[in-house]
């Protein structure tokens, strides 16, 4: 029987054939006795039918042998343009999962990248694939920020690929993310691979695991408030994506429990007012929040987000600001603001800034702190995994 040199690189390459291929493949060559399609070799070395050349070395099944060059009518110049070619013949060869093709396609990039250099130094640009800085800082995991030069060249690489193996290239940001060292473990990359867990399903959990990791990390605020704005991240207790516009999809939330037992009532002045966020089925935990940190219930604001959604018996356009106090914290000023502002909602949980505005206008002195803040305003104090 003739042997074939295997480059570990090239058979690597390859996604590997779960048990249940593996096993139709070998009872198939065993049928017929013999390997059905022809071995593909570069310079003496396998770069197509790795499997089919181990099962027939097992068996001592006969196979036949061809040059790439002869079987493709193409020519490498180095293992470069050998992986490449490996890399793309998968993508028609294989019914792969998208967890697979998006390996595949990370796997091109670089090689791509080094060849789009090679070809440039010889004056014979096809294509430039431009490599961007990458980002290993998990506080933006998932984010999306205005693309630079460079990245755009390197996600429009991405698209063609994504498009030619039948992957978005959103699907490929979410793999690579994934596949990052440290965030999930040889177990979970198997089960991806062999499609047993949906990649949007743990990217999601991979988000809020590091954010809540994040906001364990972050210390809270010291010395005292008079004016608390609060957004607690609530849980609903159904495991739905919330039912009001996917919570558990889009930040880590936070059992009643755990909100009602933070700190608060020992950062507050004598005299304070709570500015606290509730949706419409959790009036009830925002009261009970409300009175664990100390505060009375006193008042609410609505906020009208014009745009109706779904909910279980209603169509919502409205979330709710429960005012309360502890001690005597009436406004610094006379005038007294509509209960009802009507500003049209922008992404997931984000609340308008008309809300803080009017937080300052009626409290102007003292100490001011934003629980579970996304971003630090001049004025306050925050306490959030999502500041800058």
């Amino acid at each position: 029987m003739q042997e074939l040199k295997i480059n570990p690189t090239f058979r690597d390459l390859i996604p590997p054939l779960s048990p249940y291929e593996l096993e139709a493949l070998e009872a198939e060559l065993r049928h017929w006795a013999r390997a059905y399609a022809p071995i593909i070799t570069w310079n003496g070395t396998i770069v197509d039918g790795h499997h089919r050349y181990e099962i027939c070395k097992k068996y001592n099944l006969p196979f036949k042998v061809q040059r790439v060059e002869d079987a493709h009518n193409v020519k490498f110049e180095d293992e470069n343009d050998a992986e490449i070619w490996i890399l793309e013949n998968n993508f028609a060869r294989r019914n792969l999962n998208d967890f697979l093709k998006g390996e595949l396609i990370l796997a091109l990039k670089p090689r791509l990248k080094k060849q789009a250099e090679k070809a440039s130094k010889s004056n014979l640009v096809q294509f430039q694939v431009t490599d961007n800085q990458e980002s290993t800082d998990f506080q933006n995991f998932g984010s999306r920020t205005p693309k630079s030069q460079k990245e755009w060249h390197e996600s429009s690489v991405e698209g063609k690929l994504g498009k030619k193996a039948g992957i978005s290239r959103e699907q490929v940001r979410k793999i690579d993310k994934l596949k990052e060292p440290g965030v999930c473990t040889d177990k979970e990359i198997k089960q991806l691979r062999e499609g047993k867990v949906k990649i949007s399903k743990k990217f999601m959990e991979k988000r809020r695991e590091k954010r809540v990791e994040d906001l364990q990390a972050t210390e809270f605020p010291e010395g005292k408030y008079r004016v608390i704005y609060a957004d607690p991240p609530w849980e609903y207790g159904d495991n739905r994506t919330s039912g009001m516009g996917g919570a558990v999809e889009q930040y880590p939330t936070m059992p009643l429990e755990d909100i009602c037992n933070l700190p608060v009532p020992e950062i507050t002045d004598e005299n304070a007012v709570l500015f606290l966020w509730a949706t419409t089925p959790l009036i009830q935990e925002g009261l009970d929040v409300m009175k664990a940190w100390g505060f009375e219930y006193k008042t609410l604001f609505t906020w009208d987000k014009v745009r109706p959604f779904p909910g279980n018996y209603n169509s919502v356009r409205q979330e709710f600001l429960l005012l309360g106090t502890k001690g005597r914290c009436l406004p610094d000023c006379d005038g007294r603001p509509q209960s009802i502002i009507r500003v049209e909602k922008g992404r997931h949980s984000e609340k308008p800034e008309r809300f803080r505005e009017i937080i300052e206008t009626q409290y102007k002195y003292g100490n001011r702190v934003e629980l579970f803040a996304r971003k630090k305003m001049e004025g306050w104090d925050v306490y959030g995994n999502e500041c800058a």
